[in-house]
């Protein structure tokens, strides 16, 4: 009996134990993620032809789709978590609170990501020339647009922001329906599917966006969750509307 209620409470102490937001496994699974990545780099300029080919690039319903969908990435997701924040404080909405801001967080920690990636790579937008996908080079990404490609930001953007809303609701809805997770991931495919099809990105771009915008919606959420009232969550919440 002594060691059975031993081995529960290690187990509830281990359960609440907060997790550091960056851990060794991290580590190794992007590691691992970006050694795909680099594989694929030689096969980028047909898998984008691919995608080109899903329609024309004038006039058409798929290329003003594409439009939409590279909206939602950015400046879409932007909007919509700090509006969700604004309009939780004002409703006195706790949990609407919480979503918006830590979806922001999430998206403030993927596009950090991002843009020191970017500016570092420095690799050339598949605009330039859509058959070398292999032009890098180191630092050359800050302050230019044509050679800030790898990785994507807004996939990253769109990802971070459908990772943070899947864990969030998975916290005070837990029986909400099975489709919700996989809709919004697949709203953030389509942003990056976008970004392919208008020759912004290569196909390893996105797929590096993607794996940071997810990490970082995961590990925002996750942190304050096991980190209540954490500092970076007093300091982003101060900042934004509060009840009158």
């Amino acid at each position: 009996m002594w060691c059975s209620s031993a081995a529960t409470a290690q187990k509830a102490d281990t359960a609440r134990r907060p997790e550091p937001l960056f851990t060794w496994g991290d580590a190794w699974v992007a590691a691992g993620v970006m050694g795909a990545t680099a594989a694929l780099i030689p096969f980028d300029p047909k898998l984008s032809d691919v995608f080109m080919d899903l329609g024309p690039h004038k006039n058409s319903v798929t290329f003003t789709t594409s439009k939409i969908f590279d909206q939602l990435g950015n400046p879409g997701a932007v909007v919509v978590s700090l509006g969700t924040y604004v309009v939780g404080r004002i409703a006195g909405q706790d949990r609407l609170a919480d979503l918006g801001l830590h979806t922001s967080e999430a998206l403030l920690l993927s596009s950090v990501e991002t843009l020191l990636a970017k500016g570092i790579v420095g690799r050339n937008r598949p605009f330039l020339n859509p058959s070398d996908a292999s032009n890098f080079r180191f630092g050359r990404g800050f302050g230019s647009d044509e050679h800030d490609s790898f990785p994507s930001g807004h996939t990253s953007a769109a990802f971070a922001a459908a990772a943070a809303i899947n864990h969030e609701t998975r916290h005070w809805w837990p029986h909400r329906p099975l489709f919700v997770g996989p809709l919004l991931y697949a709203g953030a495919g389509l942003v990056a599917v976008a970004r392919v099809y208008g020759s912004q990105h290569w196909p390893s771009d996105v797929i590096m966006g993607a794996l940071i915008g997810t990490s970082a919606g995961i590990k925002v959420v996750r942190y304050n969750h096991t980190h209540p009232r954490n500092r970076i969550d007093r300091w982003l919440g101060a900042i934004a509307l509060s009840p009158s």
